[in-house]
């Protein structure tokens, strides 16, 4: 995910929730202000807990 800067002070955004299956950042919060961004969901893990594995 391409989100590095905080859109209320510009500060430094950190992980702050992470995906059960792949592990990538789905939300991040703010360093300085604890602005806390809107969860992502990553179409091919949902996917994957709606259908399960195509195995």
């Amino acid at each position: 995910m391409s989100e590095t800067l905080c859109i209320r002070c510009g500060s430094d955004l950190k992980p702050n929730a992470y995906c059960e299956l792949c592990r990538q950042p789905l939300a991040f919060k703010c360093s300085a202000c604890d602005y806390t961004t809107e969860e992502k969901v990553h179409s091919d893990c949902r996917n994957v807990e709606l259908f399960g594995s195509k195995n």
